[in-house]
């Protein structure tokens, strides 16, 4: 039989060398904030040319009121047709400066245009629209003014600052509400194992470390690609914690199980046996997954590649933890380890058969 328990401290290593550089990342950099958090504009459109040069692009704006502003090339994919289109981040702007900023962009060639015939009133910006190609007599009391639309608009999105400072606190307690109830719940689930408690801490320790690692790798890919996290990356990791935590009680519940029919055996024995029972169903689980989100991470959307990207990291180190994290600890927290520099040469002799 495999002797997965006896190699814990090298699992706890792996994770210590995935989350370490995350963690220095997060502290020196944190994360990249997309306007789903910051409030401000996102505006893509598709170019006129494939190459622009986003620096240009960003100078351009810049000259014309937008002093804090971002550019950058992007795809998008729409079955086997793939777009270049360009994404440009700024605060948050007026219908009037979008149609300014429109126009200086239709100038210098970076967009196509469509003329627009507006009808403005004093008391409602926008009251009704008409294009070139057939025209609407305005109402009373209105004016029309001609307005340049760009001609192959994605998205136009503008968030509010205090929206976006509340969508982060809610996000924060998200994960904060689910690490309690899971802590809650799994103390109550194993209430007749002994020390139950150990159980629902473990499960929200390995949890952690899976929120650690994908927020980790997204600050390093933040600060090197200029990713941003958005509204659909914390769904994503409070999937993934959910995740975790049922493959984690998968293997737990085992343990409970052995626990009764093994008496006599150690817990190290206990736990490695009901690791390798649960090994294979774990792996082939997560695998099934793997493969659909691999499959929408290629072929799906741009809008969504980096909320599957944030799945597939998720669900990788959750099946990790699961299996060589949370049940490890279970065996350092039953021997007392840390007490003996986690207990690697004396581990063995403080492990005693137990007797109920």
């Amino acid at each position: 039989m495999m002797d997965l328990v006896g190699k814990r401290y090298l699992f706890f290593l792996i994770s210590l060398i995935i989350i370490i550089p995350g963690v220095i990342s997060l502290l020196l950099f944190g994360l990249k904030l997309g306007i789903d958090f910051t409030g401000g504009t996102l505006w893509e459109v598709v170019p006129r040319s494939a190459n622009v040069n986003t620096n240009e692009v960003a100078q351009l704006l810049k000259d014309n009121g937008q002093s804090d502003v971002a550019v950058q090339n992007a795809t998008q994919i729409v079955g086997n047709v793939t777009t270049p289109t360009l994404i440009m981040r700024m605060p948050n702007i007026s219908p009037d400066q979008k149609d300014e900023l429109t126009k200086v962009l239709v100038a210098h060639g970076i967009i196509s245009g469509t003329e627009q015939t507006v009808s403005v009133s004093s008391t409602t910006p926008v009251t009704a629209t008409a294009t070139t190609t057939g025209t609407t007599a305005p109402a009373a009391g209105t004016t029309t003014v001609t307005r340049i639309a760009p001609g192959d608009e994605i998205q136009f999105n503008t968030v509010g600052p205090t929206i976006g400072s509340e969508v982060a606190s809610r996000a924060i307690l998200s994960v904060l509400a689910a690490s309690l109830g899971i802590l809650a719940y799994l103390w109550y689930a194993f209430r007749r194992v002994p020390n139950a408690i150990r159980y629902g801490v473990c499960a929200v320790i390995a949890l952690l470390h899976d929120v650690l690692v994908v927020v980790g790798i997204f600050s390093i890919l933040g600060e090197l690609f200029d990713i941003e996290i958005d509204a659909l990356f914390i769904t994503a990791m409070l999937t993934v914690i959910g995740f975790s935590v049922h493959d984690t009680i998968v293997v737990f519940d085992r343990i409970r199980e052995n626990l009764l029919k093994r008496r006599f055996d150690t817990f190290d024995k206990i736990v490695n046996y009901s690791l390798v029972q649960t090994l294979t169903r774990s792996i082939n689980t997560s695998l099934t997954v793997i493969f659909t989100l691999s499959a929408l991470f290629l072929f799906g959307g741009v809008s969504i590649r980096y909320f599957v990207l944030a799945l597939l990291i998720g669900i990788v180190s959750g099946t990790y933890s699961s299996i060589f994290n949370a049940s490890m600890l279970l065996v350092v927290w039953e021997n007392k380890e840390w007490r003996n520099w986690f207990g690697r040469g004396k581990a063995a002799d403080t492990a005693q058969p137990r007797t109920a």
